[in-house]
């Protein structure tokens, strides 16, 4: 596997931008943290 040249990854988050604007997250958090703990126990539960 090789590693994404610079070109590539603003290609990537272009394409990505212009694919979602204003990306939403379906976890629920108040601040940081409890976003941080929310995806741990996501994972957790997968």
């Amino acid at each position: 596997m090789r590693a994404f040249s610079k070109r590539e990854v603003r290609e990537f988050y272009r394409r990505l931008a212009e694919t979602r604007p204003i990306p939403q997250t379906e976890l629920e958090f108040i601040n940081p943290f409890t976003l941080l703990v929310a995806v741990v126990l996501s994972a957790q539960a997968t």
